[in-house]
């Protein structure tokens, strides 16, 4: 099998696992927002797609990317703009397959901070930053402009936190998450390949 197939091996198998976690919680999720997670991981999953079954070697600007999925994004939890998402991307470059990874992890921070209640008169704004650390990893952060890390903390639901660590786990990275809808968040993991 070469490699382009392989890749879209490993792609399709991420597909029915997602699908598998899905049915295995299927009974004790809240049915609307259940709905609106799995279309919106499987609108991921297509986008991603090119990313994922594309060559190492190559790299890609992550930019496009996170701004096309934070589209899809919005689309599925605030067609009425309601949020603001501001994204800002250092000059950095990775490699497609770890790009679509982030992006899918990325899309898990933006949802679990879209779908909750919307504060009262104040800026509903999400701060979201891709960089290179001092030791030359690739660090996301994702944090809602009015979080207060002394307000009170519901846990994440464990489908998304499931994924979440699977995901960064893939990366061979470690994601950090607070509170049912994530309002700071951070994920961590290696350059891969020559040049990072």
């Amino acid at each position: 099998m070469d490699e382009s197939a392989q890749r879209f091996r490993s792609h399709f198998q991420i597909v029915i696992s997602l699908l598998s976690l899905h049915a295995q919680y299927e009974e004790s999720a809240s049915r609307p927002d259940f709905l609106k997670k799995l279309r919106m991981r499987m609108a991921l999953m297509a986008e991603t797609f090119p990313l994922a079954i594309a060559a190492p070697e190559q790299k890609a600007r992550p930019g496009e990317t996170l701004e096309a999925i934070a589209k899809i994004v919005a689309g599925v939890y605030e067609p009425r703009n309601a949020w603001e998402c501001e994204l800002a991307v250092g000059d950095i470059a990775i490699d497609p397959p770890t790009l679509a990874t982030l992006g899918q992890i990325f899309a898990e921070f933006l949802s679990n901070l879209y779908s909750r209640p919307l504060p009262a008169n104040a800026p509903n704004r999400i701060v979201a930053k891709v960089s290179a650390d001092a030791a030359g990893r690739i660090a996301l952060s994702v944090r809602d402009a009015n979080f207060t890390p002394d307000g009170p903390v519901e846990p994440v639901d464990l489908l998304t936190s499931r994924i979440i660590l699977e995901l960064a786990r893939s990366l061979g990275g470690e994601a950090r998450f607070d509170g049912r809808y994530i309002y700071d968040a951070r994920l961590i993991f290696p350059k891969r390949g020559p040049g990072g």
